[in-house]
């Protein structure tokens, strides 16, 4: 066998253990409405979802390739991957008898296919359950979009993914901030300039998931934009979970 072939055989060989490889993973924030189809590299095995989306998704690879899992709208799931192959495919349709609703391309799911068969955590003595949340606002052209979790005695948020957009309606050129608080204090802020092209978006994000802005105990958490501006149409949305 010569130098070549063999340098070729033991390439495959490595690149097939790197399909299988129990420590690979790939994250992916989905905008409500936006199918995925796409190879990871790997052979996804399990898949971890929280829905935080008013929609209905459907994971084809979940089920025999034809008949799909959902997850149902501001859901989590965990579930294996049935089918054996690298591609990951996610859709946002309803399964039968439900009504997909119109998308609100603010809303956001996040998702982790695993190589593992057992995400970590699954099959083992279960710990106190995590609360999530979403809070999410997209108010009339010119207000404020401002959207908070409330304050609970004794409760710490913890927001780990956010985003937000203006639209430009006019052709006045504005700028803007976009902030997180804990209660009324400011943790977080990012300046967006939006120029004056009617029509224009600017996104902010999606920054997320693994964010890790912790409140105070017992204080609201709130995603906004500073202020409404009269040619801008405004939102914002945050995910978190509680501690």
């Amino acid at each position: 066998m010569s130098l070549n072939n063999l340098e070729a055989i033991l390439g495959r060989l490595v690149a097939q253990a790197n399909h299988y490889d129990e420590s690979n993973v790939a994250f992916f924030s989905l905008a409500n409405g936006t199918n995925l189809t796409t190879d990871l590299g790997f052979f996804p095995r399990s898949v971890i979802v929280d829905n935080h989306t008013s929609a209905y998704m459907a994971f084809p690879d979940a089920g025999d390739g034809i008949t799909a899992r959902f997850v149902p709208p501001n859901q989590p799931a965990v579930f294996p991957i049935l089918q054996h192959h690298r591609i990951a495919r996610v859709r946002w349709v309803a399964p039968p008898g439900k009504t997909e609703p119109t998308p609100i391309t603010s809303e956001q799911a996040q998702i982790v296919f695993l190589a593992s068969p057992a995400p970590v955590g699954q099959g083992v003595a279960s710990q106190a359950p995590v609360t999530r949340w979403n809070t999410n606002a997209a108010p009339a052209t010119g207000a404020q979009a401002s959207a908070t979790q409330a304050a609970s005695a004794g409760v710490t948020h913890i927001a780990d993914s956010a985003a937000g957009v203006t639209v430009q309606t006019g052709t006045l050129t504005s700028g803007v901030q976009f902030q997180i608080k804990d209660g009324i204090n400011v943790i977080s802020t990012l300046t967006y300039a939006s120029p004056a092209v009617a029509g224009t978006s600017v996104p902010a994000g999606p920054f997320g998931p693994g964010l890790n802005f912790r409140g105070s105990v017992g204080n609201s958490m709130t995603l906004a934009y500073s202020a409404g501006i009269a040619s801008l149409a405004e939102t914002v949305n945050l995910n978190g979970y509680d501690q």
